[in-house]
């Protein structure tokens, strides 16, 4: 009779670990540069004492795309720009956006900590303004489906580096 329990109990309990699966989630993620200049994007890991790691290195064209598609399944199936630049080594938590290596602007990763003081904080607790613009924005960026275009105003309020952005 224990035979049977046990058989009945693993039935339903992969029966439930499957039925909790459900349909899979497709992202679509889609990074353009409409900026009017080439642009490098610099990607990276940053640790809290300022150490640099996984540096990653993605040139665009201007007019120049790249798109990734995701199949996520439930319990865990979030997808965001981090997840898009991940590689196997681990995510980035910073990106410099390098215009032409005239000008350039940096990102580092964001959460969002506060609707009402529209606060996040970065990958090491610290409280900063959310920036809208910025890629790494695991709040902002975090739909099924996200486009985002670099464009000729975020290149001209990109900070200048007079030609040495590295």
């Amino acid at each position: 009779m224990e035979k049977y329990i046990n058989i009945v109990f693993i039935f339903f309990t992969t029966t439930l670990l499957m039925s909790c699966e459900g349909d899979p989630i497709n992202y679509q993620y889609i990074v353009e540069n409409q900026s009017g200049v080439p642009i490098q994007l610099k990607l990276y890991t940053l640790s809290a004492d300022g150490q640099v790691s996984l540096i990653r290195y993605i040139n665009l064209d201007n007019g120049q795309t790249i798109e990734k598609r995701a199949k996520r399944y439930r319990p865990s199936s979030e997808y965001d720009f981090v997840e898009f630049f991940r590689q196997d080594e681990g995510s980035p938590n910073a990106m410099e956006v390098i215009y032409n290596n005239q000008k350039k602007t940096v990102f580092f990763l964001q959460r969002y900590t506060s609707v009402v003081k529209n606060t996040c904080e970065d990958d090491f607790g610290r409280e900063v303004p959310c920036d809208p613009r910025n890629l790494l924005n695991t709040f902002i960026y975090s739909n099924i489906n996200e486009h985002y275009i670099f464009t000729a105003e975020d290149y001209q309020q990109a900070d200048d580096c007079k030609g040495n952005c590295e």
